[in-house]
């Protein structure tokens, strides 16, 4: 994913395959949120909880990274 500069923060430019990263970002966020939130604006989402009520694994974490999920308003978040 190719970072970019926009209008008032950074972010990065949509690939063709991103809906299944989303996708299986969400299904790893459901095993540690079954009854989580999910919000969605106009080109970012947000799923999951608060973050401080549970641990997420290593091995999670760093899969959510590689998909481009990131920590953003105290969930996780993904730019679609």
């Amino acid at each position: 994913m190719e970072k970019c500069n926009g209008w008032n923060k950074s972010y990065y430019k949509i690939e063709e395959n991103d809906m299944k990263k989303i996708l299986e970002g969400l299904q790893i966020l459901s095993k540690y949120f079954p009854n989580g939130d999910f919000h969605g604006e106009h080109d970012q989402v947000w799923a999951g909880g608060e973050l401080d009520e549970i641990e997420i694994s290593k091995e999670d974490k760093e899969r959510l990274e590689e998909l481009g999920w990131f920590i953003d308003e105290e969930s996780y978040s993904h730019f679609c």
